[in-house]
């Protein structure tokens, strides 16, 4: 049992690939934890498919940038796209889907002016030990058993996004340490339930200027 793309000192995917893998074990995996050696993947302007029992992209040591790109990828039994360092996508189209998160950042996680449908059967499905940054996007984050969106340090909202967190029956949708919302020149509307259907508008709501809730929130 084999990577299918395995390098110790990175990947660069560019220039329009088209990359397809199925892989009875892991996808596309970088960097040496062992030897310490640095291997980031750089995904620009192409797309990827990778459909894996372990995970789908993973860096060992160094950042995973995903950037102009279509990346459809599915775990069967592992974190989908993981990075032990920090994980940026943007201006790009994600669709993911994890046994553990779908996207996994251990330093950091952003998305910048991306659409991403992220889901774990297993457990969180945007998750990062740091921060998690969603910025002029688009994301639909789903659990089957947990929380759907996790910032263990923070979570941060900005500018125009629409999110949908919808996690598992007695779990909090939404989770961070402190959680920030940065409208930037737009209103931003919060709802707040157990389901779309009872759903209620927070509060105040909309906000047009910075705010930080330093609690749990359950939202869809």
């Amino acid at each position: 049992e084999y990577e299918a793309i395995l390098s110790n000192y990175g990947v660069s995917i560019s220039e329009g690939s088209d990359i397809n893998i199925e892989s009875e074990w892991m996808g596309i995996t970088a960097g040496d934890d062992l030897s310490g050696k640095v291997g980031p993947i750089t995904i620009s302007d192409s797309r990827v498919t990778a459909n894996t029992y372990e995970a789908s992209i993973y860096t060992m040591i160094g950042d995973i940038s995903i950037t102009g790109s279509e990346v459809s990828a599915s775990s069967e039994s592992s974190n989908c796209i993981f990075s032990q360092s920090e994980l940026v996508v943007s201006q790009s189209e994600i669709d993911a889907i994890g046994h553990w998160p779908a996207l996994r950042g251990a330093t950091g996680l952003s998305v910048v002016g991306s659409d991403v449908l992220a889901r774990s059967t297993n457990d969180v499905a945007i998750y990062s030990q740091a921060t998690v940054s969603i910025i002029d996007s688009n994301v639909d984050a789903i659990s089957d058993v947990g929380s759907a969106i996790m910032g263990v340090e923070s979570l941060k909202f900005e500018g125009d996004s629409k999110v949908s967190a919808q996690g598992a029956e007695g779990f909090n949708a939404v989770v961070g340490g402190s959680i920030s919302i940065v409208p930037q020149g737009v209103d931003v509307d919060i709802w707040v339930g157990a389901d779309e259907q009872g759903a209620e508008k927070m509060e105040g709501a909309p906000f047009s200027e910075p705010f930080t809730v330093r609690r749990l929130i359950t939202a869809t």
